[in-house]
């Protein structure tokens, strides 16, 4: 996933670069910060800022500053949604007007599978927090259609360790359930079609080593 990005760094009219500043200044973010430093419209945000002592962001912007000319070094909380707009609207002075690159009726080239995989990702991702949901794939295995037109779509969601499978599925079963109504919800409304989401949660510990669960995506595995 950093191979796709870094590739399009070049035709990039500019460059955010998030960081979390509950971590701080890592040594993965610094030789990030070396590989675009010599962008022209180079930004960095300190997400969840709301979540640390107010002290200990002057040394982390003070150590930014000396890495590279950054035109802005924005102080946010996502989760708050604090510092965002002032934040987009200095990134949108440096982008340069266009005509709209795809009509309004254009759908997207993903195949069916894997944008209904997404759906559901999309939900992981909003439900669960943390490090957690990029340890997570979800694969849609088959689609069918009843003898009432109902989409029948089975989807698995893979996680890595028995502990994990816990946080997807939620006491109950409860936080599974959130994730797969609002999936279903955004795939009935963006396919105009009745729908039923099965989901299935299982454990694959090695699923991250596997070529085909990145190639499958679009990614480039090494």
């Amino acid at each position: 996933m950093v191979g796709a990005a870094m590739s399009a760094l070049d035709d990039a009219d500019a460059v955010l670069l998030v960081i979390d500043a509950q971590k701080g200044i890592t040594q993965t973010v610094r030789d990030l910060i070396a590989k675009i430093k010599e962008h022209k419209n180079l930004f960095v945000a300190l997400n969840k800022v709301d979540a640390i002592a107010k002290e200990t962001l002057l040394p982390m912007v003070a150590e930014l500053s000396n890495m590279a000319e950054f035109r802005e070094i924005f102080m946010i909380s996502a989760l708050k949604n604090d510092g965002v707009k002032q934040m987009l609207e200095s990134l949108s002075l440096v982008m340069p007007e266009s005509p709209y690159l795809f009509e309004e009726k254009d759908a997207v080239d993903v195949p069916d599978m894997l944008y209904l995989a997404e759906l559901t990702r999309e939900k992981i991702y909003k439900y669960i927090h943390q490090e957690l949901p990029y340890h997570i794939n979800v694969v849609t295995e088959k689609v069918e259609q009843d003898s009432e037109g109902v989409l029948e779509i089975y989807q698995k969601i893979v996680v890595a360790s028995p502990a994990h499978k816990k946080i997807v599925v939620g006491r109950g079963g409860a936080q599974l359930k959130k994730i797969g109504t609002a999936a279903r919800h955004d795939i009935q409304d963006q396919w105009g079609v009745n729908a039923r989401l099965h989901l299935f949660v299982r454990v694959e510990e090695n699923w991250e080593d596997v070529a085909e669960n990145y190639i499958d995506q679009g990614l480039e595995f090494k």
